[in-house]
């Protein structure tokens, strides 16, 4: 199984792949973590879609200060 930081890398070089993987192999614990600090479900699964929006949208940001166009690998 691939850790985060290396499916963090390939969905940074473009890989879409990656980052559905990296939400397969996060998210759960993610959630389970923020529903135990929360306590309400509906808040947790907020706050679990906006920590993964904020990690594209920085991928996003960070290719766009070095000047990259970003690509989609399958």
């Amino acid at each position: 199984m691939a850790e985060p930081r290396d499916l963090m890398q390939r969905y940074c070089d473009g890989d879409a792949g990656a980052f559905r993987q990296l939400y397969a192999l996060v998210a759960p614990r993610l959630l389970g973590y923020l529903v135990k600090m929360t306590r309400e479900r509906a808040l947790a699964d907020d706050l679990l879609q906006q920590t993964f929006l904020k990690v594209h949208r920085a991928r996003v940001m960070e290719a766009e200060k070095r000047g990259e166009e970003l690509t989609r690998k399958p």
